[in-house]
């Protein structure tokens, strides 16, 4: 009986042991996982006189605390644009003509650079697939429409296909030359937004009328240009980030025709053209009137779609006057962020997400229906927003002037 009895209490004890050991064991697992990096920053901090430093770090949080390059990070050189495809991370060289390419090892918590590339111009990258990306390197001065078109095989760092080519048939006067700003690929046709500038000082004679050109691919054959005339030059200068691709094909093109994005004028509304799939030309059927549907004159100069005829967008508001390249200073706040609707033409303002200083665009994080987005004003913050409610929630402080760059941790392919 007594053998029993301590039989029982030993397989009791026991069985209290394993179930405290297995919990333990997950608590530890889940506090691992919960402590593993998921986001991917771009950090861009002051440093001596009037330059900047940028940093690529990885945090597991954006909405608490402060997230900060000292002490961790890869220090970048020179200024540098970001972006990334299929879990690679690339940092473009402004002025230092190189691509670094960096994946993360999830089991040591790095950034390793698995590559280099070096160009002699890089004036405009956009996204071609899963593992390309288009680069235009573009005449500076005048004289010539013809560029450097490449399309570069990310994983390799290598460029598969470059060659000149004219970007379009326009006749040109002395010292024009086009300025080329976003790209997209549908089917077997490229499609490519440009301006007209004019000299070193650029200049932009005419901004009244948009221009897309359309090339084949992946020849890089010019087949022609189209025109339209219900408002201003598509993108602008450092935003490849103005043409998007929704889930049927469609490509939506945003003018900011806004003397703040570095026009010399504005004499047609900030708003939306549409190419419909299969279709070479402007759809004369749409037009989104940006500054008429906002009520409030709002000028858009950065976009990042997120799916469903929902656009998160950057705009002027043009609250403090008209002032040239306003869009791009750190030091002025001209700028809010807002939610489009491309199919009912709608603007909303997000409630809860204050103004923000100007800067070259980057971009913003989509994930798990949020997107996160660094603000700066007297100090910078990720904010969160809802984009159904258009809401946004503060979220972690960051050590530096901009986030240009936040992006998932994911798996290279």
């Amino acid at each position: 009986m007594k053998t029993t009895k301590i039989t029982r209490l030993f397989i009791a004890l026991l069985f209290v042991s394993t179930v405290s050991s297995c919990k333990k064991d997950e608590t530890n697992i889940n506090n691992q996982n919960k402590n593993k990096s998921k986001y991917i920053l771009a950090l861009r901090t002051p440093s001596s006189g009037k330059s900047t430093a940028d940093y690529l770090l990885s945090t597991n949080d954006q909405m608490s605390g402060e997230i900060s390059a000292v002490g961790q990070g890869v220090e970048q050189i020179g200024w540098r644009y970001f972006t990334s495809t299929s879990g690679r991370y690339l940092s473009v060289g402004y002025g230092d003509n190189n691509i670094q390419g960096y994946t993360f090892d999830e089991n040591t918590e790095r950034l390793n650079n698995y590559g280099k590339m070096v160009f002699e111009r890089l004036d405009m990258d956009a996204p071609i697939s899963d593992n390309e990306i288009l680069g235009i390197g573009a005449p500076w001065g005048g004289g010539t429409d013809v560029c450097t078109m490449m399309i570069i095989n990310t994983e390799k760092l290598k460029a598969t296909t470059q060659k000149k080519v004219k970007l379009s048939d326009l006749t040109l006067k002395d010292q024009e030359y086009l300025w080329p700003t976003s790209a997209r690929k549908v089917g077997d046709k490229l499609f490519l937004s440009f301006y007209l500038v004019k000299g070193k000082k650029f200049e932009t004679p005419v901004t009244d009328r948009a221009w897309v050109s359309v090339f084949s691919y992946p020849e890089l054959e010019f087949i022609k240009t189209i025109e339209d005339q219900r408002t201003g030059p598509l993108g602008q200068y450092g935003n490849s980030r103005m043409m998007i691709k929704t889930e049927t094909g469609d490509l939506y093109c945003f003018s900011s025709c806004s003397i703040e994005a570095g026009f010399d004028t504005e004499t047609k509304p900030s708003g939306v053209l549409r190419i419909k799939n299969g279709k070479t030309e402007f759809d004369s059927s749409y037009f989104f009137n940006i500054e008429e549907k906002s009520s409030k004159g709002y000028e858009v100069v950065f976009t990042q779609y997120l799916g469903n005829g929902l656009v998160f967008a950057r705009v002027v508001t043009n609250e403090g006057g008209d002032v040239k390249w306003a869009a791009t200073r750190a030091t002025l706040t001209p700028c809010k962020y807002v939610i489009l609707n491309l199919f009912d033409k709608t603007v909303k303002d997000i409630e809860g997400l204050p103004k923000t200083s100007g800067s070259m665009p980057g971009s913003a994080l989509y994930d798990e229906n949020k997107v996160y987005v660094s603000i700066h004003n007297d100090e910078t913050f990720i904010y969160q927003i809802d984009p159904i409610k258009a809401t946004a929630t503060k979220g972690a402080k960051i050590d530096g002037i901009d986030a240009p760059g936040i992006f998932k941790i994911e798996k290279a392919q």
